[in-house]
Formats: C-alpha cells, sequence, structure tokens
C-alpha cells in the first residue's frame, strides 16, 4: 500500500468513509486483508477529505431504544476495521445535538449512502445514512440484518 509520505510524516489520519451495498453475493464479512492489500492495491486518497485530526466524533441524529443493538453492531464493525487499521479513534456515539461535530448517522429505511467522504460529513445532518430494518430497501437483509449491518458499516 502506497502512503503519500505528506499523511504518513504528519501522523494525519488517511481516511475515507464510504459506503456500498453488501446485503448480496457470498455472506462472509470482509477481512482485514480485504480492505488494506499492501502487496495487491494501491492506496488512493483524496487529499481535501482527510480529518485533521485522528478523533472523529460520531453521534446519532434518531437514537431509539428499539435499535441499540443494531447501533452496536454499527461500532463494532467500525471500531474493529477502520480504526483498528487506520488510527482513529472514534468517539461519542450518543445522541446528536443540534451543534454536533463529526459524523451524523441517520436511521432510514432506505439505501445507505453518504453526503461526502471523510471530513466533507463534518457536522452535516445526515451526513450517514444507514438502513436497519431493510423493510424498503433490500428487503433480503431482513434474513441476515446482523450481517447486512455490520458489513455496510464495515464499507
Amino acid at each position: 500500500m502506497h502512503v503519500p509520505s505528506r499523511c504518513s510524516r504528519a501522523g494525519v489520519l488517511c481516511w475515507v468513509f464510504f459506503m456500498a451495498v453488501a446485503c448480496s453475493g457470498e455472506k462472509t464479512l470482509p477481512t482485514q486483508d480485504d480492505v488494506i492489500a499492501p502487496q495487491h492495491q494501491p492506496l488512493y486518497v483524496a487529499l481535501g477529505t482527510i480529518w485533521r485530526y485522528p478523533q472523529i466524533p460520531v453521534c446519532w441524529e434518531n437514537i431509539d431504544t428499539s435499535n441499540s443493538r443494531e447501533r452496536t453492531w454499527v461500532q463494532d464493525a467500525v471500531e474493529g476495521s477502520w480504526a483498528r487499521v487506520s488510527g482513529a479513534q472514534f468517539s461519542g456515539w450518543g445522541l446528536c445535538d443540534s451543534f454536533s461535530r463529526g459524523i451524523r448517522i441517520h436511521i432510514a429505511d432506505t439505501g445507505p449512502h453518504t453526503k461526502g467522504l471523510g471530513s466533507q460529513l463534518d457536522s452535516v445532518w445526515a451526513g450517514m445514512v444507514l438502513n436497519f430494518t431493510f423493510n424498503n430497501w433490500s428487503p433480503s437483509c431482513q434474513n441476515s440484518r446482523e450481517y447486512c449491518i455490520r458489513s455496510i458499516a464495515f464499507l
């Protein structure tokens, strides 16, 4: 993997968060090697989206006690993948307020998506949208909700 020297020297987080459809095909969670394959894939960094600091606040815009398990799956997937291999420290994971910084996650029964990459998500209302029910979008995920939720969060 090639990491631009500007990023490695500064110790700045070179993390770009993106979403992909993960609820089809083989039901195997991606491994660390799938995300980082040093001998196989170069790393391309969108320099304008690099977070200035490795501590990235995360909050939920519409917390509900009925989705606490799903929120834990997302947090576990992010901290077990991106945080483990990038040096990012995701903090908070509580309810957003009007002035919350960082990644604001909204839960909705729609296709998961973001309104930008990396630092472009800072303070953006519904900057990241995740689906926990799959009633309208990708109903095949209803039979493997945990897998789909973790996979989408991992990507």
